[in-house]
């Protein structure tokens, strides 16, 4: 029994099932329709002054949010446990196993433009409890993984800096197995 009365198919008929009232998704925006500043304030020219900072709040926020998090996948990707040599040739068996970082803290710097947290001062929080000044191998800057990751984690901090103003004192504790940003005023303990 036909739980559809009046829907049935016959065998060898083909039918075609069409969503009229779905509109067809919009057509994705790429990058280079934003890049003429005459052009996009050409599109924008009838929108009101809310809807256009409605759409820049949005856009910054979301810059931001994708900003934190390719952040923290640099930072992930520097506290790995004994990370690939700048050199492939280096013999590594020899290192000793370290205890795991699992939290990465930032101390602010002052600048000519204001306070940022500083890309220099770098604490790592390892799981046994030591916490030990980050550094940068000698020769990561050889390296062109390295010199693009020491490079994009530099302008990720500024920005973070920016979007979320740090005060003068201020510690940014980042927690890795979380994501967890934390700021505080005080020394992180694991």
């Amino acid at each position: 029994m036909n739980p559809y009365p009046g829907d049935t198919i016959e065998v060898g008929v083909t039918r075609t099932v069409t969503t009229v009232d779905t509109p067809p998704p919009p057509p994705r925006l790429e990058a280079a329709d934003f890049a003429e500043k005459d052009t996009v304030l050409a599109m924008v020219a009838h929108w009101s002054t809310d809807e256009l900072y409605t759409l820049g709040n949005l856009l910054m926020g979301e810059g931001d949010r994708r900003g934190v998090l390719e952040l923290l996948g640099i930072l992930r990707w520097l506290c790995e446990p004994n990370p690939a040599p700048a050199d492939p040739a280096a013999d590594t068996a020899d290192l000793p196993e370290e205890s795991p970082v699992v939290k990465v803290e930032f101390v602010t710097q002052e600048y000519e433009d204001g306070v940022f947290w500083s890309s220099d001062t770098i604490f790592l929080h390892r799981a046994n409890g030591t916490v030990e000044d980050y550094e940068w191998p000698e020769d990561h800057l050889q390296d062109p993984e390295w010199e693009a990751k020491a490079t994009r984690y530099e302008d990720l901090l500024a920005d973070y800096s920016r979007s979320d103003h740090p005060e003068h004192g201020a510690h940014l504790i980042v927690t890795l197995a979380t994501g967890e940003f934390t700021v505080t005023s005080k020394w992180s303990s694991v």
